[in-house]
């Protein structure tokens, strides 16, 4: 099955902190009981979710097994996570773009509307910069789940073809009912997506993780999962030339829609099948999380230099346009420091103008002591089209007096760099657990 027809198938800061209790239907007396944070009005509602061990892929008895599911292997996730109880929104969506995260970026809700459902036409890409937005607006790291933990919660401890047994219809979830599982009955064929929140959840808490948008993972996509981890980490590779969609969309067959059905395509593909829903390994209580930004650490240190932009055009600096915007935050990294998302940004800010492209000199106070440090930087004003939103990250710790150079996402600007003293290294004790 070539990928274009398999994608078609398949495919301020406010605080609350709640204690959610859902009745799953079709599970007779038995109620999963989740807690839930949110981090902001318009972020997505987080279901925290415990470790736990279970088998990852299908056998080959189960109806639609395809090779790239196997060998079925034991996989133990050691420590708590959170995934988002929906899919990203329409709604949550167009916040970031309003905001000038995104890339200004706003796909169209191919006239089924916006509001509460899932933002479709988005990328591998695209689904990283909402990320990277939200991490910066709440201070609390997101990230795209791992394959492992998507098929994990989507599970919710079943081994069965779907959370809720070996058979779907269109009670249950949105998909092509017309063309129904194995032992299914046909039904209903919706032809769009529906708002979130129209199904029952799974045991878990988490609303359409069969159907209605296939979504983006971290991992890499591989033939098979032979030497996958088993540690629910993100597989990467050599070659990540293509990335994982699973649960399937509203177009998708019955087979399309199992827990253990998976893809790949390439990182910049948009579709109206395809969308995200969110994860992070940070499970602090919302409470916990703002105060860390309002006041990330006691000891305190400073970093200071010169940062300029370079547009790559005859002119050099003097390229970059009168009156852009730049945007300095400075944050500690918590995990991978090669991956934006593992980077809590303290919510640090300096805002300065450029003056013909001049180099501008900052300095920043108040950073955490001991710290691998990050420096994140927004450029504002370059244009006024979708791609007015650059984002770059780069590790600090080499040394006191790093020249840092980032390679930009914005057409127009080739370089942010940075020349930079007083990094803060090494650490003078180990970091509090989150």
């Amino acid at each position: 099955m070539n990928a274009a027809r398999r994608v078609v198938g398949v495919m301020g800061l406010v605080i609350l902190v709640v204690l959610v209790v859902v009745a799953v239907s079709g599970r007779a007396g038995v109620a999963a009981r989740a807690i839930s944070f949110r981090d902001c009005a318009q972020c997505p509602e987080m279901i925290v979710i415990r470790g736990g061990t279970f088998f990852m892929g299908s056998p080959a008895s189960e109806p639609g097994h395809t090779i790239d599911e196997e060998p079925r292997h034991r996989v133990t996730i050691a420590r708590p996570f959170a995934l988002a109880r929906d899919d990203v929104t329409f709604d949550q969506w167009d916040a970031c773009a309003a905001d000038r995260g995104c890339g200004g970026f706003r796909p169209t809700d191919q006239g089924w509307g916006r509001g509460l459902r899932p933002v479709i036409g988005v990328s591998f890409d695209d689904a990283r910069a909402y990320v990277a937005w939200l991490t910066l607006r709440t201070g609390r790291a997101y990230r795209l789940p791992t394959e492992a933990e998507w098929e994990y919660a989507a599970r919710a401890g079943s081994a069965a073809p779907f959370s809720f047994g070996s058979r779907i219809d269109a009670r249950r979830a949105n998909f092509n009912g017309a063309l129904p599982y194995a032992g299914s009955p046909a039904s209903v064929f919706r032809a769009k997506t529906m708002p979130v929140g129209t199904f029952a959840p799974n045991a878990f808490g988490l609303d359409d993780m069969n159907g209605n948008a296939a979504q983006w993972v971290e991992d890499c996509m591989h033939a098979t999962y032979a030497g996958a981890p088993v540690d629910g980490r993100a597989w990467y590779g050599d070659d990540c030339g293509e990335r994982i969609v699973r649960g399937g969309s509203w177009a998708s067959e019955g087979w399309l829609v199992r827990s253990a059905m998976r893809f790949g395509v390439g990182a910049t593909y948009r579709s109206r099948y395809v969308g995200f829903r969110v994860a992070t390994s940070d499970v602090r209580a919302a409470a916990s999380v703002a105060q860390s930004v309002a006041q990330p650490v006691a000891a305190t240190g400073s970093i200071s230099g010169t940062v300029s932009l370079d547009t790559g055009n005859a002119g050099g600096l003097a390229a970059v346009p009168a009156g852009a915007t730049i945007a300095i935050y400075v944050g500690y990294i918590s995990g991978n420091p090669d991956a934006l998302h593992q980077t809590v940004f303290a919510g640090v800010k300096l805002t300065a103008k450029a003056a013909n492209g001049t180099p501008m000199r900052f300095k920043i106070t108040g950073l955490p002591l001991g710290e691998r440090l990050a420096i994140h930087a927004e450029v504002y004003a370059l244009d006024r089209g979708p791609n007015g939103w650059d984002v770059g990250l780069v590790r600090t710790d080499a040394g006191p007096d790093a020249t840092i150079t980032l390679t930009a996402q914005h057409p127009a600007v080739t370089t942010v760099a940075f020349s930079a003293k007083g990094v803060l290294i090494p650490r003078a004790s180990p970091s509090p657990a989150p």
